[in-house]
């Protein structure tokens, strides 16, 4: 008799397999992924998280290079790709420019696509490197 689902990573393996546990009455454990859609209770109620939230992670990033003595910055550059994490990054950042005392530079890329990294690179340090 399986007890419990462990992973897996991926989050949207992870809604796939909610759907699995929830109908037989598991846990699924949580311990990869950081999407925070996975920690709505009303939407997967098998899910049990041992890792937190993007926006934790987002937020202690923030603070970690505002705080530095000798490392404060005016902006942090925010460059990802449109998947759901990146767009959770910059949520976070954003909620807490006012806060901390920064202001975010927004830049997005598409995987696996060179010119658009480049692209993106060469606007936050034209934009706002000082």
């Amino acid at each position: 008799q399986v007890c419990a689902v462990v992973g897996p990573v991926e989050p949207r393996a992870s809604e796939g397999m909610s759907v699995l546990t929830e109908q037989a009455q598991i846990p699924q454990l949580q311990y990869g992924t950081i999407d925070r859609r996975l920690s709505r209770r009303d939407d997967f109620p098998s899910i049990a998280r041992t890792i937190s939230e993007v926006r934790y992670y987002a937020t202690s990033m923030a603070e970690y290079l505002q705080t530095r003595p000798g490392y404060e910055r005016d902006y942090i550059g925010i460059i990802y790709d449109f998947s759901d994490y990146g767009e959770q990054f910059e949520d976070a950042l954003e909620d807490g420019e006012d806060r901390l005392g920064f202001e975010s530079l927004t830049e997005h890329i598409v995987q696996d696509d060179i010119e658009s990294i480049r692209d993106a690179l060469g606007d936050v340090v034209t934009d706002g490197y000082h």
